[in-house]
């Protein structure tokens, strides 16, 4: 077994590729490493839970950077998006992340047979269903169907109901989410499909905003960690006004264990 890169790394190699795409098409990039850090908690967790070449879907990945992180760290990747993944075209192309492009009004149905993922991963995307005309439940039963028994389906970025970043970017006409969680609503959601096995809210202070900081601060590890620590401690506080859930659930049995 190799050794898995730190998050801290692959964050600057997604920054790196991110910068690398804007200068020779102009796209936005990824936004500065302490935006990146958002997705630190998601990369310890797939790290902690599953072993290296772990068979693994990033579940609607966009244009692909958690897919890198997934390949990055050993795992077998696939992705099912609705655009081409250009952030990952070279390790499509090479062979090392199997890519399956849908149409946007495909049916909830998924190209994989049963029983066939180890894990599958949403990041920011199960809260976006309804708004396509789709159902969560049907989507996480289609899930569960393509998992292996005991499967791993770790949701991230799934907006809670309390967060102030939420509240107050509906009352400037921001952008903000259609559709938010309370505790009640994930469970219920869940209920009967999936075994709830941690659920953790998480992120108080905004990340996006980070762009606008100077790179010498804004990609500067001891920022990073300074912004981090702060945010994990107003997190642990003030849990009822976090922007997200991380919601890991399991694949349960027919006798009804996990």
């Amino acid at each position: 077994m190799t050794d898995r890169s730190s998050p801290e790394q692959i964050s600057r190699e997604i920054l790196l590729r991110s910068e690398q795409i804007q200068a020779k098409d102009g796209s936005q990039g990824l936004d500065a490493l302490a935006s990146l850090h958002q997705y630190h908690l998601a990369y310890t967790t797939a790290n902690r839970l599953l072993p290296e070449a772990a068979n693994v879907l990033d579940w609607g990945g966009g244009s692909g950077h958690f897919s890198f992180f997934l390949n990055r760290s050993g795992f077998h990747t696939n992705i099912y998006t609705f655009s081409e993944p250009q952030f990952i075209c070279t390790e499509i192309s090479n062979g090392q992340i199997n890519c399956c492009i849908a149409e946007p009004n495909q049916p909830v149905l998924l190209p994989y047979p049963d029983n066939f993922f180890d894990a599958v991963f949403s990041i920011g995307v199960l809260e976006h269903v309804r708004e396509t005309g789709g159902d969560e439940r049907a989507s996480l039963s289609e899930i569960h169907r393509i998992l292996k028994p005991n499967g791993v389906f770790l949701c991230y970025h799934f907006p809670s109901s309390g967060s102030w970043i939420e509240w107050l970017a509906a009352k400037l006409g921001r952008y903000h989410h259609q559709h938010t969680y309370n505790h009640a609503q994930v469970q219920k959601i869940y209920d009967g499909i999936f075994l709830i096995s941690e659920l953790q809210r998480y992120a108080v202070l905004p990340r996006n905003m980070l762009r606008r900081l100077p790179k010498s601060i804004a990609n500067h590890s001891w920022f990073c960690r300074l912004f981090n620590f702060v945010d994990k401690v107003l997190a642990k506080c003030l849990p009822w006004v976090t922007q997200n859930w991380m919601i890991v659930a399991r694949k349960v049995q027919v006798d009804g264990n996990p």
